[in-house]
């Protein structure tokens, strides 16, 4: 087993998340919320400080 330590970096996360109606079938938005929602979990946990990680959401729409 390793262990790493949380060093003097800051992490920025951006995550474009896609909510286009293709993500309608199959249960794909409920997926996509249950791993965005467990990514952002672990990134709270591995953080030390509040500011330690910064995240950003974009939704995602097809341009027209």
């Amino acid at each position: 087993m390793s262990v790493s330590t949380w060093g003097n970096t800051r992490l920025r996360v951006a995550l474009v998340l896609d909510n286009t109606g293709s993500m309608a079938s199959d249960e794909k938005i409920d997926a996509l919320k249950t791993a965005s929602h467990n990514l952002l979990s672990q990134l709270q946990s591995a953080a030390v400080r509040p500011e330690d990680v910064y995240v950003s959401i974009v939704p995602f729409q097809q341009g027209r």
